[in-house]
């Protein structure tokens, strides 16, 4: 069963690693971007949901929620944090950029799971009741 498609922009090798593996057993298809270019190539079609460092290294000082939310495509998506980097003012940065969830390293795969779940459910369009109800059909 498809459960949608996941950006991961991490920097940490293993990181990726573990989590690409828990996304995809649980039916996420995993795209990984490393830079700007990667994250701009990595957005079409748009991910449900995106998973990322606050930081990496390819993009110096600038918050990684900063660039994805620069791209049209990625306004509206998902965006969870892991980080090693937990303190209080590392939060509210992340909160102030629009993220869903900060997950303070290390974080188990069953935990992000759990929180990419949540968020791409959060985020799908809810379908309305398209059929009357029996006794309110014309007859």
């Amino acid at each position: 069963m498809f459960a949608g498609r996941v950006l991961m922009v991490h920097d940490d090798v293993d990181a990726r690693r573990i989590y690409r593996a828990a996304l995809e057993f649980a039916g996420f298809e995993v795209v990984e971007a490393l830079d700007v270019m990667g994250i701009h190539l990595a957005a079409e079609p748009p991910p449900a949901a995106v998973v990322c460092d606050l930081f990496i290294r390819a993009m110096g000082d600038e918050p990684v929620v900063a660039c994805i939310r620069r791209d049209p495509r990625l306004t509206t998506t998902p965006v969870l944090v892991l980080s090693a980097w937990g303190s209080t003012a590392y939060r509210q940065l992340a909160t102030s950029l629009g993220v869903v969830a900060f997950l303070h390293l290390p974080v188990s795969p069953r935990e992000l799971l759990d929180e990419v779940r949540r968020a791409t459910e959060l985020s799908r369009p809810r379908v309305a009741e398209t059929t009357a109800p029996r006794d309110a059909r014309p007859t």
